[in-house]
């Protein structure tokens, strides 16, 4: 890489992806509408989460995901 940043989306930064203590799942909802098909378990359980989590409720729904992710490879 030379210098640039690269954006993941399933990766919190400070910036506008964080509210105070609070985590964005809104990139995440990006990636899964663009990557998974639409009968794709993980896309319908993750479309259906708050844009906005805890961090322990992020951890805690990250590993369900995981296990819908592996599922469906």
């Amino acid at each position: 890489m030379t210098g640039e940043r690269r954006r993941d989306p399933i990766v919190v930064s400070r910036g506008r992806d964080t509210t105070d203590g609070f985590v964005s799942i809104r990139g995440l909802k990006q990636l899964v509408l663009s990557r998974c098909t639409e009968d794709d378990p993980l896309r319908a359980v993750i479309l259906a989460e708050k844009d906005i989590l805890r961090p322990a409720e992020f951890l805690a729904k990250m590993e369900v995901w995981c296990v819908l992710l592996n599922r469906s490879s």
